[in-house]
């Protein structure tokens, strides 16, 4: 009796030892998931961490060089504008010299019909003074044929 009581106790020690087992096997296994999704984590942290830095290096390459061909953009650029505004300068003086061009043949046109109506009323009143004459000539032999 005593040894079945003891048997009694002792399976039950051993009930709440394999209870603690069990519990602090299902902490570990837990723990155990906790470690292996930490290590996922910190490996996907590192992969992020890498990719980032990676990005940045070639993003920092291509503001460098961007902004090396914006300074080169710029420069261009304002030559065009140097070389657009001479030749703007020079489109310009080239107006102003057609329109003195044009003053000076419009001023000519006029001065040219002026003289050509005064010529040909020149010319009129000559063709009238000799057909005058002519006639004062025709007259005038008639009257004297003599001459």
């Amino acid at each position: 009796a005593a040894l079945g009581e003891r048997m009694r106790s002792l399976d039950s020690k051993i009930s709440e030892a394999q209870g603690v087992i069990d519990s602090v096997d299902g902490g570990i296994t837990g723990m155990r998931k906790v470690a292996e999704r930490r290590g996922q984590l910190e490996a996907r942290r590192e992969a992020v961490i890498s990719e980032n830095a990676r990005k940045y290096a070639n993003m920092k390459n291509e503001m460098e060089d961007g902004l090396e061909d914006l300074k080169t953009f710029y420069e261009q650029f304002n030559e065009k504008v140097i070389t657009m505004r001479h030749e703007l300068e020079a489109h310009d003086r080239r107006v102003n010299d057609l329109r003195l061009e044009w003053a000076a043949l419009h001023e000519r046109r006029e001065r040219d019909v002026r003289l050509h109506g005064k010529l040909t009323a020149e010319a009129e009143a000559q063709t009238k003074r000799l057909g005058e004459r002519a006639k004062y000539l025709s007259e005038m032999v008639g009257r004297h044929p003599e001459l």
